[in-house]
């Protein structure tokens, strides 16, 4: 093994761990959150987790989440805690949920620095009708995202 594959494996590995406490948040606030909604235990070591005895619906539920924290902080974006709540929320609402559908952008502004997601299924139907229809109307009280 050459010098050049071992640089690049180390590269490699310091990305990974990167990421992976990208999605772990600041001072790991993300899993604190995690743990907090689910009732799991989440020890961790550096950027390696181990999930504690849980029921097998909210380990699994845990599990979800913790994927689309990582496909999402491996994409450059860093997950809030916001986004750690509201995937929580959609796992236990039915936990068949596919959230890659949640965790990809759904309107990417060029006048915006951010991207739009919806963070539950009706936000996802709303989106959907933003971009299949030229006029849609949001009605709602001040404060729920209408604009």
């Amino acid at each position: 093994m050459g010098i050049k594959q071992r640089t690049a494996g180390a590269r490699r590995e310091k990305d990974e761990a990167g990421a992976a406490l990208r999605a772990y948040g600041p001072g790991s606030a993300n899993l604190k959150v995690l743990s907090r909604l689910l009732g799991v235990s989440i020890g961790q070591r550096g950027y390696e987790l181990n999930l504690g005895e849980a029921p097998p619906d909210r380990a699994e539920a845990a599990r979800k989440v913790l994927g689309a924290l990582a496909r999402l902080a491996a994409e450059g974006r860093s997950p809030s805690e916001w986004d750690v709540e509201g995937l929580v929320n959609l796992v236990l609402g039915d936990p068949q949920v596919d959230l890659a559908e949640y965790t990809r952008p759904l309107i990417e502004s060029p006048l915006a620095r951010r991207q739009v997601m919806a963070k539950t299924p009706t936000q996802r139907a709303y989106i959907s009708a933003i971009t299949q229809n030229d006029l849609v109307f949001g009605l709602g009280p001040a404060g729920t995202g209408t604009t």
